[in-house]
């Protein structure tokens, strides 16, 4: 087993930093050599054309893909440090096209909260109501099959599943 960076080292307040990072999508380049701090707790926005490199940027955030060249930090320490596992329970995402476990709105949350490193089932349920109200879904969603929610709900219990 490797051993993992301490998560709680952020020695200048930056949650990502990329320095001349290049991403290259078979003969391609996306991303030629990117340096950019986010810094912890900002909302960013990515915008751009299509094809301008914001969705291989988010890629490389949670090691969907690893840069061709340059190095991605998280909290002040090498990404690639991190096992892929790792880094993705700390880490969550809402894709443009939400994909939904199967089973109710409330086994998509749980799946979520058993992946965390606090699996304390007696707070999950509560988790679960606390997010939905976040999201702005009403408690009896967490009953409602996943399958049957619109377009919009399901977004919305995406990011109640990464919150």
């Amino acid at each position: 087993m490797t051993n993992q960076p301490d998560v709680h080292d952020r020695p200048n307040g930056n949650c990502f930093e990329l320095g001349d990072v290049t991403q290259t999508r078979g003969s391609r380049t996306v991303l030629t050599n990117l340096s950019v701090n986010l810094p912890e707790g900002e909302l960013i926005a990515l915008i751009g054309p299509s094809g301008a490199g914001k969705t291989s940027l988010l890629r490389l955030l949670n090691r969907l893909d690893d840069p061709t060249s340059g190095e991605v930090r998280f909290r002040g320490n090498p990404l690639s440090a991190y096992s892929v596992r790792s880094i993705r329970r700390r880490i969550g995402f809402v894709f443009q096209a939400p994909t939904m476990f199967p089973g109710t709105v409330a086994d998509n949350l749980l799946t979520a909260h058993s992946l965390g490193r606090n699996r304390n089932e007696s707070m999950a349920d509560g988790r679960t109501h606390e997010v939905l109200r976040l999201v702005e879904l009403d408690d009896d969603y967490s009953s409602r099959n996943s399958s049957e929610l619109s377009g919009g709900e399901k977004q919305r219990v995406a990011l109640a599943r990464a919150l």
